[in-house]
């Protein structure tokens, strides 16, 4: 979500500490009742500063559709002082959580950022104007706020600024049942703790907007319109993805992978793709551990089995961090939604990672997957040939493809030129070398897949197979 307006006014920081995922509908209407809970400070009208429109309308709205759908304890501060956030922060962190619990923690209103010492605030009811209060007395230290958060003892946390400059929330940016299926899942994920932001923008002021700021309206979209029921914090992402200035996210400490943030309605359930990924039932697991249906990394991330072509493929992108591995445009959330990008000889660890007989797929794997279901293009002396129907490939091998394969559009990163084709391109390492620092890899672009090759140091997404190497590279 997010504000815009003249003044320093709204941007938006989420922090998720939890994790989670989704099957058929639950029919349990109190799966986690009593342990979700949210808290809102909003501020419009100030004593010192100009009144805003919408903070106390957004906090009210959000907060009515987390009590009313997802089952959330709500509270709603309205206007309060810079002494009564302090000591209504102090009172949550007093109390007792049930261990799988989650708290939000939603702030609205002015914000401002100090460029001698780097530091942004969140301005209560009484604070005073920045002529009269140079140095931000009277301001709540967004970096104050983090601290005080990380250290309340609830596993799940998510916190939600929505304020001009709440970018600077970052160090970086500054400077129910058991055999539930939906309770299941979420289960396995709340074994790790995370720590996410996301802020509706930089050091710049954002906009109040007119019934909603685009902050909150964003979210409130989310919120009602997910058609499992179920919503994450990569999904809050989504949304706020047009919203401008560009939002941004990142972790900060006591993150663990695997961790996220979810709100789960009565009806909830399980994405179809999201059964394709999964965490490990339990954090004490061994690594390169292996079922019939999934194989897991050493981060317990797991990732569901399909057999094509005479092999076993992995049916997601992996996501296990090793030298060089990198997050599309270095934002977490982009690794959870596409995997990470990888260069070629990371990717070969990676896989390796896995266990046992799992590596990347050979040249020849990927040519006779594409051949089974379509075809590719390639380049012959400057010129396009074509091997079959490249573009009946694409259709079947991408996303809800006919094939179960579910190749995502992640991008990749250049080694010079940085990231980018977020959501146009998907390229894919095979572990076939072309020459002395070149591998052959193949991509999903504009609804094409096409065969080529490229240099090593690049960065592209993985898919693991086991099986004997049509070709014998391992």
């Amino acid at each position: 979500m997010t504000f815009f307006s003249f003044q320093p006014k709204f941007l938006g920081i989420l922090i998720g500490l939890i994790g989670v995922s989704f099957v058929p509908p639950s029919d349990n209407p109190t799966i986690r009742k009593g342990k979700d809970f949210a808290l809102f400070f909003a501020v419009d009208s100030y004593d010192h500063w100009e009144d805003l429109r919408n903070p106390v309308r957004d906090a009210e709205t959000i907060a009515r559709e987390l009590r009313d759908h997802y089952e959330f304890t709500t509270e709603v501060l309205h206007n309060p002082s810079l002494l009564r956030i302090y000591d209504k922060l102090s009172e949550y962190s007093r109390k007792t959580y049930a261990e799988d619990a989650q708290l939000m923690i939603y702030f609205s209103g002015h914000g401002h950022y100090l460029e001698q010492g780097a530091e942004g605030f969140f301005i209560p009811k009484d604070g005073l104007r920045t002529v009269d209060d140079p140095y931000g007395r009277t301001f709540i230290p967004q970096a104050r706020l983090r601290d005080i958060i990380a250290r309340i003892p609830c596993k799940h946390i998510l916190v939600a600024i929505d304020a001009c400059y709440s970018g600077a929330f970052s160090r970086q940016i500054a400077i129910g049942r058991a055999e539930d299926p939906v309770l299941q899942h979420v289960s396995r994920n709340m074994a790790y703790k995370s720590r996410l932001f996301l802020t509706s923008g930089g050091k710049e002021r954002t906009s109040d907007g007119t019934d909603h700021s685009p902050f909150a309206r964003a979210i409130l979209s989310a919120l009602r319109m997910d058609e499992n029921d179920l919503v994450t914090y990569s999904e809050l992402v989504s949304a706020l993805e047009y919203v401008r200035p560009k939002p941004r996210s990142g972790m900060f400490e006591g993150h663990e992978p695997g961790g996220n943030f979810y709100f789960i309605g009565e009806n909830a359930s399980i994405p179809r793709e999201e059964m394709d990924r999964r965490p490990l039932p339990s954090r004490e697991h061994t690594t390169r551990s292996e079922d019939a249906t999934y194989v897991y990394d050493p981060s317990g991330n797991g990732y569901k089995k399909i057999n094509l072509v005479g092999i076993t493929w992995t049916a997601s992108n992996l996501n296990y961090t090793v030298t060089d591995s990198y997050c599309f445009d270095n934002e977490p959330v982009n690794c959870e939604r596409y995997g990470r990008l990888y260069t070629w000889k990371a990717a070969k660890e990676t896989c390796k990672a896995l266990g046992p007989g799992w590596r990347l797929p050979t040249e020849m794997e990927w040519r006779t997957l594409a051949k089974k279901f379509g075809g590719y293009m390639y380049m012959v002396d400057g010129s396009w040939k074509h091997s079959g129907d490249p573009q009946r490939a694409y259709r079947n091998l991408v996303k809800g493809g006919s094939s179960a394969f579910n190749a995502l559009l992640g991008g990749w990163r250049h080694t010079d030129s940085g990231y980018s084709n977020l959501g146009s391109y998907g390229f894919y390492w095979s572990g076939t070398e072309y020459d002395a620092g070149g591998a052959w890899s193949y991509s999903f672009n504009y609804g094409k897949l096409i065969r080529g090759y490229n240099h090593e140091s690049n960065r592209h997404s993985v898919r693991c197979v086991k099986g004997a190497p049509s070709n014998g590279i391992d």
